[in-house]
């Protein structure tokens, strides 16, 4: 059977599971949520930094614009473009206007060029063929060209250019200013802050032009940086986007960064605006752990809750179910009244766990009374208290039991008072047949005495018979009297006969009795084996009076045996009677032939002197017979003794048994 866990660990468990989950499906959502803001937060600042980039670089662009529009305007209308001197003069004062101003110079068709530098081109320059002053001439308005090197000064610088109209919108010239790379790189590092997040300028290419990371700016010698070439970067997403939609980058560095991008007004170039992932996943990570603390608080706290709670209402019902485990094992003396009753149920749980306790020990008490009383042979006692429920079968269970008994008892007692009648009337019956196999064994002495009389006398006088006819009469008259004495055996024989099948009968009656015995002895040792052991000492009882009954069954049986074997003896000595009295007749004939005559009689006696001697070997048989019958008789007499001893024993031991 497998173990049941105690109530206050499952309660443990699963307050601690809730808790658990309830916790972490509120951590989750707080991680998501927040998750999401700082998403939110990571492309709300990509957005700022991207506005505030576009704001302060496109500022700085109208700045330059201003200024050269300013200035191409001044020339076309004070037409200093005419005198190269006074114009170098007026070029050469304006760098101290602009801070980020490298240099101002304008260029003739003529590929004359005015540098506020004084600095005179070489023979091979040719202005005319620059960037700067072919597009100035396409375009209505400046233009701004990407990072190159100054020639003057080998500096990466940018320039910015605009063609210069007479009256007659003929171009006279471009007019054109340099700023140094560095201005907008210093833009750069202003804006960008400490979380990371910064942005950058590509061409329309994808190479950078600007960046906070000065090994990423183009170099001197004219290389650049690529984003789309370059093996550790990722900005497919972000180029194959729509301007000022967040994606996910990956930098030159292989930092994955949340990523934006914006066109640049008056240029083709891009300003990308990135903020690393990191920050965010940071933050996310913090989160997490702070909602695992919070997990781990909470499961602490309520860990001592629940202890506290399993202490306060839990406790007292391990205490009801330690008591009712001593109940069940047997110990009714539980003592329910250190529980804490601090609950309705509780209360309720107590109370009932008491009323068990003192009903049980109450009834158990009674039933060991009741019990014990018929141990001790009373089975007038019987159960008093008010046993309720299903006690009450208990109750009624013990006085069918004692019920039973009493029926038992008083029938075995009854059986017991009548076999020892009938023992009595058995060893009665077996002391008159003992006297009268002794008187038949006096009788068949005398008749053998008389007969051995009769023979020496036949015997003695048959020398005399033929002068002694009056003695053959009296010989015929002693035979006559023989003949008597025979009928008065037979007579008695028959009377034995008789007697004996009486005793036949009365010992059938006795083995009746004693089967009956021997059945209601069986069913009180299934009655006693019913009540258990309150039921012990009574089939001890019952059993010794199976014992005895099967004892008396085995004497009567050995008496009915021997008393068939007297009655077998006795008819045998009935024929041997009879042939005695066949014989006497055949005496009585010859003796009053004899007397006719006399000579024949000795012929006869001396055949009767055979048969006579015949007559005391059969005489001498039946003696000793009928002395066995006697010994038959003394044994029959020890045994109706002895079964009537043995009745009064199951008497005086029924008498022990108090049923009234």
């Amino acid at each position: 059977m497998k173990t049941q866990k105690p109530l206050a660990t499952r309660i443990r468990k699963m307050v601690n599971y809730l808790m658990l989950g309830l916790i972490t499906i509120n951590s989750i959502i707080k991680v998501s949520e927040l998750s999401n803001v700082a998403i939110d937060n990571a492309h709300n600042n990509v957005n700022q930094l991207l506005s505030r980039s576009i704001s302060d670089f496109n500022g700085w662009i109208e700045n330059k614009l201003i200024f050269i529009q300013t200035l191409s305007t001044t020339l076309e209308v004070t037409k200093s473009y005419i005198n190269h001197d006074e114009l170098q003069h007026e070029l050469a004062n304006l760098e101290e206007v602009l801070v980020d101003l490298e240099a101002v110079y304008f260029a003739t068709p003529d590929k004359k060029i005015i540098h506020s530098d004084y600095w005179e081109a070489p023979p091979d320059y040719d202005p005319t063929s620059r960037e700067w002053y072919i597009k100035a001439l396409t375009t209505d308005t400046f233009y701004m060209t990407e990072p190159y090197v100054d020639a003057t000064t080998g500096e990466l610088v940018v320039s910015f250019s605009d063609a210069i109209r007479d009256e007659n919108n003929q171009v006279v010239g471009v007019l054109g200013m340099d700023i140094y790379l560095t201005t907008l790189h210093d833009i750069i590092k202003n804006i960008s802050n400490e979380d990371g997040l910064y942005s950058l300028i590509v061409n329309n290419n994808y190479e950078i032009l600007v960046h906070i990371d000065d090994d990423l700016l183009p170099q001197k010698d004219g290389t650049t940086t690529s984003l789309s070439n370059n093996s550790k970067s990722d900005y497919k997403e972000l180029f194959s986007s729509q301007a000022n939609t967040i994606v996910k980058a990956v930098t030159t560095s292989g930092e994955k960064v949340y990523s934006s991008y914006s066109i640049l007004p008056y240029t083709d170039w891009k300003v990308i605006t990135n903020y690393p992932t990191k920050y965010t996943t940071n933050i996310i990570i913090t989160e997490i752990i702070i909602a695992l603390i919070t997990t781990i608080g909470s499961l602490i706290i309520s860990l001592l809750f629940i202890l506290k709670f399993v202490k306060k209402y839990i406790n007292p019902i391990d205490q009801v179910v330690n008591a009712l485990t001593q109940l069940s094992q047997g110990n009714l003396s539980t003592n329910s009244s250190e529980i804490v009753k601090n609950s309705t149920e509780l209360e309720s749980l107590t109370n009932s766990l008491t009323a068990v306790s003192t009903s049980l020990s109450g009834y158990i008490r009674e039933i060991s009374d009741v019990l014990s009383s018929y141990a001790k042979g009373d089975f007038r006692v019987q159960p008093q208290q008010h046993y309720i429920g299903d006690y009450n079968t208990i109750k009624n269970s013990l006085i069918d039991i004692a019920n039973s008994l009493k029926t038992v008892l008083s029938g075995t007692t009854l059986s017991a008072n009548e076999v020892s009648d009938a023992a009595d009337n058995i060893s009665q019956s077996a002391t008159q047949l003992a006297d009268i196999t002794f008187s038949q064994t006096e009788l068949v002495s005398k008749f053998k005495e008389n007969t051995n009389h009769i023979a020496t006398d036949i015997i003695s006088n048959l020398e005399e018979i033929d002068h002694s006819y009056n003695n053959i009469l009296k010989m015929s008259t002693k035979a006559n009297d023989s003949k008597a004495v025979s009928n008065d055996m037979v007579e008695a024989m028959q009377l034995i006969s008789n007697s004996t099948k009486e005793i036949l009968h009365i010992i059938k009656q006795i083995e009746d009795i004693a089967s009956q015995t021997n059945l209601l002895a069986l069913n009180a040792s299934i009655e006693a084996a019913r009540a258990g052991e309150a039921g012990r000492g009574f089939t001890i009882v019952a059993g010794e009076i199976r014992t005895l009954s099967s004892d008396t069954a085995e004497i009567v049986q050995t008496i009915y045996e021997i008393i068939n074997t007297n009655l077998a003896s006795i008819e045998k000595g009935e024929k041997m009677v009879a042939l005695t009295t066949e014989v006497l007749d055949d005496i009585i004939i010859s003796s009053t032939e004899s007397a006719a005559t006399s000579k024949g009689i000795r012929d006869h006696a001396l055949q009767q002197r055979d048969a006579l001697q015949q007559i005391i070997s059969d005489t001498d048989m039946l003696s000793r017979d009928i002395s066995k019958n006697a010994a038959i008789s003394q044994e029959n007499v020890a045994i109706s003794q002895e079964l009537a001893s043995q009745a009064n024993m199951l008497k005086s031991q029924m008498e022990k048994f108090i049923i009234e």
